[in-house]
């Protein structure tokens, strides 16, 4: 029988979203997977034609859009390894203090500005 952690698999993105006055909506790409561990890289996203409107909007993850190491800290560069957990919602990879949760390059994120 196929457990929720068997479902993760390489290439296959993590979503968070986070903040307090807007919501950011952060992606990273599955680059390797261990039994209790997983490493990931960050990627870009896009934002989806005809979802939105002034500073706010849905955007999706694209796909092996790594991000460029000079338009992110430092701290953020490269590969990260975290343990998989789970919880009652499912599985997620705790990092920064947030929960990064699979998803799809299909889905959509609701992601809002402020100015």
């Amino acid at each position: 029988m196929k457990t929720q952690i068997d479902k993760l698999e390489i290439g296959i993105p993590l979503e968070v979203s986070w903040g307090y006055d807007q919501t950011n909506v952060d992606f990273y790409q599955i680059v390797r997977i261990s039994d209790k561990s997983v490493w990931f890289k960050k990627i870009d996203g896009e934002a989806v034609p005809g979802t939105g409107g002034y500073m706010y909007g849905n955007v999706r993850a694209k796909k092996d859009a790594f991000c460029d190491p000079n338009r992110i800290p430092r701290d953020q560069q490269g590969i990260h390894r975290r343990p998989i957990k789970s919880d009652s919602c499912g599985i997620y990879v705790p990092f920064e203090d947030r929960r990064l949760r699979p998803t799809t390059f299909e889905e959509e994120h609701y992601e809002s500005s402020y100015a």
